[in-house]
């Protein structure tokens, strides 16, 4: 009797052990869409070209914010970003334009625009606007094709 005793402790010991616990799977970074948009402005009272440009940022679960940056004269097309930039365009008519420039700082993104001339370069970039993005967000960049 003596030994179904000890053997029932045992049993109950073993059925009242509880399951380990998996940790909880890794947080995933909130993946982040982000391009920029270049749409016709049009013509000026002069008759030159205006592009329109915007930040469009996407985030995975839908939500969209397109941001102006503003409408600048000339003909606006994508080009191959180098480091730091992430995206870049240029807006050119007529010897001049502007260079748009967007980098990544922290969780913000940040778009600098400036002047370029044919006989005096490029000058100092400013920057236009900044936009916030999830914490830790990855970036998916929309470009064109080279």
């Amino acid at each position: 009797m003596r030994l179904s005793a000890l053997s029932c402790v045992a049993l109950m010991a073993c059925a009242h052990t509880p399951e380990p616990v998996a940790p909880p799977p890794p947080e995933t970074a909130p993946e982040v869409t982000v391009s920029l948009r270049i749409l016709d402005g049009g013509v000026n009272e002069q008759d030159m070209p205006r592009s329109n440009l915007a930040l469009a940022v996407i985030e995975a679960e839908g939500s969209r914010d397109v941001t102006p940056i503003g409408t600048y004269l000339g003909v606006c097309s994508h080009e191959t970003a180098r480091p730091p930039d992430l995206l870049r365009a240029n807006c050119w008519w007529a010897g001049a334009g502007h260079h748009i420039f967007m980098r990544r700082q922290n969780d913000r993104l940040i778009v600098r625009v400036a002047e370029v001339d044919e006989e005096t370069g490029e000058g100092e970039a400013q920057s236009v606007l900044e936009v916030g993005l999830p914490t830790g967000a990855e970036l998916r960049l929309v470009t064109a094709p080279d």
